[in-house]
């Protein structure tokens, strides 16, 4: 008999896991924890990016045109 955690149970552990290192690490334990994570680390991709230096360069770009 497997001995796995159900898609819903892997769900509600990834919702309120908050760090991306520790649910990519999760979704390296096999398939089926892979299939559960992948959403969560795909959720905000550009989370990290920092987006005031890029706000500043575009609107400089934008300014000289």
């Amino acid at each position: 008999m497997s001995q796995e955690l159900n898609s819903d149970c892997l769900q509600v552990i990834f919702s309120n896991l908050k760090e991306i290192p520790t649910i990519y690490s999760c979704s390296l334990v096999n398939k089926h924890w892979n299939e559960n994570a992948i959403p969560y680390l795909w959720e905000n991709p550009f989370k990290y990016l920092n987006w005031v230096t890029v706000d500043s360069t575009v609107s400089k770009n934008l300014s000289s045109i």
